[in-house]
């Protein structure tokens, strides 16, 4: 008498009969579902200099040419001035001035430079950045402060708060709040 696991000819027919009776894009839909179950962040990449950034893209109200600013007598370095947008007074921070971002030469020209538009709870300002290089959702689980390459070099460690591989460079995404306060500060 045969064991209850030993499979006859026939049954092993009923399982290819099975098989071949499934719906052949099933396995796109449990794909589909299991992506969707990932959590993801809308990010804006840019480039200051040599260096790529990201920052959380429900911050940025919109992306603009570069604006034309008022220089403030006294201000920073890193301050451009202010500018008027919309009939709204908004300061424009030079991010790669801020973070120290050594210059990409001069291929950049002032035609790909860009003013980020961004929004937080206690900031409405412009940073200028090189240049825009694309719109992204990265996976949240892979944006850990305590997962970062020691590679970040110190002036912009204190405000990345993850990094994701873009192309063969990383791109490290910034804590904007901790930016805009720091800026405001120096």
């Amino acid at each position: 008498m045969a064991s209850d696991d030993t499979k006859s000819p026939s049954d092993f027919s009923d399982l290819v009969d099975q098989a071949e009776s499934l719906d052949p894009f099933a396995w796109d839909d449990l794909q589909d579902q299991v992506i969707d179950e990932v959590a993801t962040i809308p990010v804006v990449c840019f480039r200051c200099g040599e260096d790529d950034f990201a920052i959380d893209g429900q911050s940025v109200r919109e992306i603009v040419g570069q604006l034309e600013t008022t220089p403030l007598p006294g201000a920073p370095g890193h301050i451009r001035g202010i500018a008027v947008l919309r009939r709204q007074v908004i300061g424009v921070l030079d991010l790669s001035t801020f973070l120290e971002s050594q210059s990409a030469g001069p291929a950049l020209a002032s035609h790909t430079r860009r003013t980020l538009i961004v929004d937080t709870p206690h900031y409405t300002v412009g940073l200028d950045v090189d240049e825009v290089t694309g719109l992204d959702e990265w996976p949240e689980h892979l944006l850990r402060e305590d997962a970062l390459p020691t590679t970040i070099k110190g002036s912009t460690r204190r405000y990345a708060i993850g990094a994701h591989p873009l192309g063969e460079e990383l791109c490290v995404l910034l804590d904007i709040e901790r930016l805009l306060d720091d800026a405001a500060v120096r």
